[in-house]
Formats: C-alpha cells, structure tokens, sequence
C-alpha cells in the first residue's frame, strides 16, 4: 500500500492531537508559507528533542483511499477516540465509496472496518472532526458540509453503522454551520460545539463570526452565543471544554481588541467572558487548537504565527454535493 495517511503508536512520546484551523481576514496572505514554516521547525525541534534510539513507531493502518478500485477512507484529519477494548474510531475527510468521507474503527492488531460511509449530501458530507462515543458505543460527531441545506450536520452512528443525522445547520443567518471541531458531552448527554460562521448578520465577519450550540439527545437545538466579531471574539474552530460547574471554555481565532483572537468562558446560560485577548506578539496569535484543564483550574492551549483557511475544503465539498 502506498498512502502518506496513517494511524500510528510512539512509546515514550505523547502525540498532541491534530487541530484543524483557520484565520481571520488578516492572516490569509501569509498563511500558506509560515504554516508549512511552521511545521517544518516542529518536526526539527522534535527531532532534535527526542533520541532516536528511545522511540519506536509501530504504522498500525495505511489509508489507501480510492486507488485502484479501494473504497477506503482518506485524510484523516481529526482526532482518535477509544472504547474500553483498545479499539480506534476516527474519521476521514474523504473516501469511501462515494468520496465523501467515512467513519472507521481499527483494532489493536491494525485490522481497519468502515463503520459508515457518507454517500448522499443530505445526510452530511466532509467529516473534519474528530468523533466522541458515549457509554453505549454510539459515536457522534459532525459533518462540514452537506444536511438539508448543505451547511453541515450533527450526527450519531451505532456500533453496527447505523447514521441518525441529528441536526442539519440552517442556510439562514440565525444557525451556525459548517462546524469544523469536535464535539463534547455534559452529564445529562446533550452535546455541545462551535461553528465558525453564521448566527447573526454582522459586517465584522465576511461569512458572520460563528457561535457555540447545545443539541439534546432528540436533536433540539439551542445557541448559546453568537460572536459578534468584536472584543468578545470571532470565529471559532476549536472544540468547547467543561470546568466542574458546567462553564464551557474555548478559543476564536479572530476578534479581540487586536483581531488576533481571545479565549473565552460561556456560562450554561450563554453569558461570555473574555479571559484573555491575544496581541499578535510575544503571546502569539489566532489559537488553533482545544484547551486543557490542570488540576488547579488553569488552562492551557497553543497559539500559531499563521493559519489556513477552508476555502479548499468548501469547495470540494460543494464539488462532491
């Protein structure tokens, strides 16, 4: 097999999951060359950080995508999830049998079975996201595109493949869509997220500036914030994170008294405060990637020089639709 996709193991080495990011308006030019700048110093700082003599990689599946008649996934962009067994359940931006993105799972041993595979634009397209998975083995995450009006989906998908598309994302302006992050649980089971455009009309934003949503278990959505764009932030990518009160914590890549993006916390009731508001200097800029909880309640989380957009990926999922 021939694939630069794959799902591996490193002993002795923790692997940071994949974030997928986009910028603000200013970013755009730049975003391209010191993305690729930026990884590239990554892979020489870990390089130069870990002996090679103490690692050792184990390939545990190869994407083989649609070549030569497969029907496999490909571009694995988010991150894994795994059940009590030790089996892997993840996502594929495309593949399949109509290329329009998977759910797989791969057990310890390497053995890959596609779960489901998205074959018509109404029922989601594009999975970006990474998946979560309750305590039946359902599995729940969202598409970029496609639903009733082709701006994305919140779905589930039993153990045995099963799709329930749970919410389609509104064309109108008063639903986010086109949600780009993974999903997160509160206790009582309903799932919360972000996408990066939609809920309100606003000149800050060329596509308006995003919101953080709540689905119930049956499907009813609510939206607890629509970003304006202004000091209270703009453009989510990232996933939502719980405190033990059930405030939600998360990042915009825009917005802020720079326009290089903020952390935020959102209250069960939808009220936002603005912890912190990145100047584009030193602090960094336009967050990137989900935050993390210590012990004592702070937070950690990674801000990048420069992001890419998803203008490529709309437009293939509007070319597959």
């Amino acid at each position: 097999m021939h694939s630069r996709y794959v799902i591996s193991t490193l002993k002795d080495c923790s692997n940071g999951a994949q974030s997928s990011s986009n910028p603000v308006a200013k970013a755009l030019s730049a975003a391209s060359s010191v993305t690729v700048a930026r990884a590239l110093l990554f892979a020489l700082l870990l390089a130069a950080a870990l002996p090679a003599s103490a690692q050792t990689l184990k390939t545990l599946y190869s994407f083989m995508g649609n070549q030569n008649g497969n029907k496999d996934g490909w571009y694995p962009n988010g991150g894994l999830v795994l059940d009590p067994r030790g089996n892997l359940y993840g996502t594929t931006e495309f593949g399949g049998a109509k290329n329009k993105g998977v759910v797989f799972e791969v057990t310890p041993s390497g053995t890959e079975t596609l779960l489901h595979f998205f074959s018509i634009t109404q029922n989601g397209q594009i999975p970006l996201a990474g998946l979560v998975r309750d305590k039946k083995g359902n599995l729940y995450g969202t598409t970029q595109s496609g639903g009733l009006h082709n701006r994305g989906t919140v779905f589930e998908v039993t153990p045995s493949g099963t799709e329930t598309i749970l919410h389609s994302f509104a064309k109108n302006k008063k639903d986010g869509y086109y949600p780009d992050a993974r999903l997160v649980f509160d206790a009582q089971g309903n799932l919360y997220g972000t996408t990066p455009v939609g809920g309100m009309t606003n000149s800050n934003c060329p596509q308006d500036c995003g919101t953080v949503f709540e689905l119930t278990p049956s499907g009813t959505e609510t939206l607890l914030y629509k970003f304006k764009g202004g000091s209270d932030g703009a453009i989510p990518y990232t996933p939502v994170t719980f405190d033990k009160q059930g405030n939600l914590y998360g990042t915009t890549t825009g917005g802020g008294a720079a326009n290089c993006g903020t952390i935020f916390a959102l209250t069960p009731s939808g009220t936002e405060t603005v912890l912190y508001t990145f100047a584009c200097g030193a602090d960094g800029a336009y967050p990137g990637g989900g935050l993390l909880f210590d012990r004592r309640g702070n937070l950690y989380g990674t801000a990048g020089a420069a992001l890419l957009i998803r203008t490529a990926h709309r437009a293939a999922a509007s070319s597959l639709s």
